[in-house]
């Protein structure tokens, strides 16, 4: 069972992998609709061999892990269909975002790591016989099976309906007009201005571990046990429809303002000068929509830098 803010292992079929940003995705369910809404990213950049009409009907079975560091090799070798264990999964809420997400950190501490299992062990064939109760409807010209390990994968159905890799553009004026809880959005903006206009400003310490902000004047996080501290950037983008239209705020947080910058790590303020250089330039944003006291905030998940 999914834990928010806890570490946990589950036995999960994998069911698509995929790269987003500097990520690895494994896709994965375990038959059973997860307790806790987690955060997934967009279909496009998920290798999977279900069709789409199964996919929309599955979805809420589903859940993304992130995988990182020392673990990203053994999830490379990882087919469709397996059926593995995770050790030490964590679930917790980034900074700056309001859904959870699912992290396999670095390091093997606990045991953390990915152990797949065999066809046909007691684990997997229980897992499969929970994952093949799925309800499904009836969808025309399609097979009405999920995933079986003795199935080929040249023989499962592959999506009749192509995936949309580019997500259509919105303008910021339809965007909020009817802001809608943990849906992503892509918008090509111009850029009027970031804040705050210091580097150090711009810079939090948190927890390696739960990412919660730790203050100054503390050099431990009191709610882990052996975690070291980090640097990460936390910036707000200004953007404009135009440089005379209606404007508001895009929260940029961790990886995503990094790569937005096009950096991999905290160096000096000359990254403030790169940031200055968005300044004027038109952006596609994809931004993720989080409901606060019905007040939309809009967190930066991808961007790509228009030269218009």
């Amino acid at each position: 069972m999914i834990s928010l803010d806890l570490y946990f292992n589950i036995s999960v079929q994998v069911i698509g992998l995929g790269t987003y940003l500097h990520n690895f995705i494994l896709r994965c369910t375990d038959g059973t609709i997860p307790c806790i809404d987690t955060l997934k990213v967009a279909p496009v950049h998920i290798d999977c061999d279900l069709s789409l009409g199964i996919l929309r009907q599955i979805d809420k079975y589903l859940v993304d892990i992130s995988i990182f560091d020392e673990h990203v090799a053994s999830a490379k070798e990882l087919k469709i269909g397996d059926f593995i264990t995770l050790t030490n999964l964590h679930c917790y809420i980034p900074f700056g975002l309001k859904s959870p997400e699912l992290i396999l950190h670095g390091g093997f501490k606990y045991g953390r790591g990915i152990k797949k299992l065999k066809n046909d062990s007691d684990l997997s064939v229980a897992l499969q016989q929970i994952i093949d109760k799925i309800p499904l409807e009836s969808c025309p010209n399609e097979t009405q099976t999920i995933m079986t390990v003795d199935q080929p994968r040249s023989l499962q159905k592959s999506p009749t309906v192509c995936l949309h890799s580019e997500q259509n553009l919105m303008s910021l004026q339809e965007v909020l007009l009817n802001p809608t809880d943990k849906t992503v959005y892509k918008v090509r903006v111009f850029v009027h201005e970031f804040k705050p206009d210091f580097f150090v400003k711009m810079i939090k310490t948190v927890c390696s571990n739960c990412l919660k902000s730790i203050p100054l004047c503390q050099s431990t996080c009191s709610d882990c046990i052996d975690s070291s501290l980090r640097k990460e950037l936390f910036f707000k983008l200004h953007i404009q429809d135009n440089p005379e239209g209606n404007a508001f705020d895009v929260i940029c947080y961790g990886i995503h303002a990094k790569e937005l910058l096009g950096i991999d790590r905290i160096e000096s303020s000359g990254q403030l000068e790169l940031l200055g250089k968005l300044v004027g330039e038109w952006c596609d944003l994809h931004l993720i929509c989080n409901m606060v006291n019905e007040i939309p905030k809009f967190h930066l998940i991808y961007t790509t830098i228009k030269k218009d």
